[in-house]
């Protein structure tokens, strides 16, 4: 049992909220005392690490028998971190087949699986480019950005989430549309992942080449129409991705939409899974499971593609 397993039953089960409270706050404080030392000393190498670009092609690996050893440790990865528990649904799923009542459930899910996640995503990109053009290029402002960033993405999930549900239980009706909505929801899972759409984000701005703004100035161009015609679709890619990513993230994110499940009636498709996994049949458990999967795999595919075929519309 972690923490965040006792997090999530002292709310649910015993519900005691402020036990539930405690423990977050608890928890939050060693995270933050374990990575306050560890992002003053290595922030820096940190960001020109996920930061740098490559300027020119990596040269492949000059020994080609380590070469064809990384390659199969590579595929024995994936086959067991992905084709085993494929497998493991599967055999359930064909057993014991129930597909219209797996894509029942999964359609009742899809309108607040899609409004969580998208609103997450759109949340945090949106943010998160506002962040990045606000820093530029300054390396301090980078850095300062990041360490905060990642000491917001180290932070238990529960903490927002709990601290939310505790203004909308005390909030009065009139703020329900803020507070108890599917689009609160959508706001906690973008800040929660609005570290990954920054660093995304970041790494797209620091493309943008200086003699833009120049060019702009001699030919009188204003920052508006210089921002809508030439910067955004540069970003546009990143902006893209990044909302595709945490889509993902999102809707696998479960601690959030499980404590903010009350508030707004509406469970989303992994929380659906969650919940009904201890009185269901697997075959529906596993049927749920393959959709969700099908679903991830898409919006992967979506995102590998995409920056290519946005180069092919510009080219």
């Amino acid at each position: 049992r972690s923490v965040a397993v006792e997090i999530r039953t002292t709310f649910a089960a015993l519900y005691d909220f402020d036990l539930a409270g405690r423990q977050c706050l608890v928890l939050a404080g060693l995270v933050l005392l374990l990575t306050t030392p560890l992002l003053i000393v290595g922030l820096r190498l940190l960001a020109v690490a996920i930061l740098a670009r490559q300027t020119r092609p990596v040269r492949p690996y000059p020994h080609a028998a380590l070469s064809r050893i990384l390659r199969i440790a590579l595929l024995a990865v994936l086959a067991i971190g992905i084709g085993v528990p494929t497998l493991g649904l599967c055999l359930p799923a064909i057993n014991d087949p129930m597909p219209v009542r797996a894509l029942a459930k999964a359609w009742s899910t899809t309108s607040a699986t899609f409004t969580y996640t998208f609103g997450a995503g759109a949340v945090a990109v949106l943010a998160a480019t506002c962040l990045a053009l606000v820093a530029g290029r300054d390396l301090r402002l980078r850095l300062a950005v990041l360490g905060v960033l990642l000491m917001l993405l180290a932070m238990p999930p529960a903490l927002g989430a709990l601290g939310t549900s505790y203004a909308a239980t005390r909030a009065p009706a009139e703020l329900d549309w803020l507070l108890r909505s599917q689009l609160t929801v959508a706001v906690v899972l973008g800040l929660r992942f609005l570290p990954v759409a920054t660093v995304i984000m970041m790494r797209a701005v620091g493309t943008l080449s200086p003699s833009w703004t120049d060019a702009a100035r001699v030919h009188g161009v204003s920052r508006g129409p210089l921002f809508l015609r030439v910067i955004l679709p540069h970003l546009a890619p990143a902006i893209l991705v990044g909302v595709l990513l945490v889509m993902v993230l999102a809707a696998a994110e479960i601690t959030t939409t499980h404590l903010l499940q009350p508030t707004t009636g509406r469970p989303s498709l992994p929380l659906a899974i969650f919940t009904v996994m201890a009185n269901s049949p697997e075959g529906l458990v596993a049927s749920l499971c393959l959709i969700y999967l099908l679903g991830v795999a898409l919006i992967m595919a979506v995102a590998l593609q995409l920056p290519r075929w946005l180069r092919r519309r510009t080219l």
